[in-house]
């Protein structure tokens, strides 16, 4: 029987599996296929610019307070709709500096996140952008086949559900665990997932 463990993704004990990556033994989610424990800890990445979409400003400044605190990110910008979200970013690409790691809330007025994501792909493409910056979403919705799907598409791209999450301690550190994920140097793109 596979070993179970807490997925940060799902945000609940799932089963594993073993595979080799980077030549490193890694556990794995059987459902979302989140790394969750390594042979030795991976090299953090760091996003120079990091463009957050949530239409609660407690989200935002948590967040916010996380990836600069945890030196995931060297600048952060908010926006607290799809919309407002979808103009920074083409102002960023317009200007040559686009983001390097993207967070979206899925449940927003207006424009929701993934409608703004697919915005943000079909902007990348006429921009030229050779590497899309890493998308993760933030719900409390569980992930389903379909989602799964929108998120290969869309790659690469991270997804939690942030409705396991007890208590904001443990949404920072989940999210910081799949931040670590998306931004790991050397790693081909791929969907992690949680929830």
């Amino acid at each position: 029987m596979a070993e179970r463990r807490f997925c940060p993704s799902c945000g609940e004990q799932v089963e594993t599996y073993a595979v080799t990556r980077n030549n490193r033994a890694e556990t794995c989610c059987v459902f979302c296929g989140l790394g969750i424990e390594a042979e030795a800890p991976p090299e953090v990445g760091r996003a120079e610019r990091v463009l957050l979409a949530d239409d609660s400003q407690a989200i935002r400044t948590l967040l916010t307070d996380m990836l600069l605190g945890k030196k995931l990110a060297a600048s952060v910008e908010t926006a607290g709709d799809g919309a407002a979200f979808l103009e920074t970013a083409t102002r960023w690409l317009r200007d040559g500096t686009p983001a390097s790691l993207v967070i979206l809330d899925v449940t927003m007025p207006g424009l929701e996140g993934f409608s703004a994501a697919a915005a943000l792909r079909a902007v990348d493409r006429a921009y030229v952008v050779g590497l899309h910056a890493p998308i993760l979403f933030v719900t409390a919705r569980k992930i389903d086949p379909a989602i799964q799907a929108f998120l290969k598409a869309l790659g690469p791209a991270g997804y939690l559900n942030k409705s396991a999450a007890a208590s904001p301690e443990q949404l920072t550190t989940r999210i910081e665990q799949l931040v670590i994920q998306l931004l790991r140097p050397g790693t081909p793109p791929r969907v992690v997932a949680e929830g």
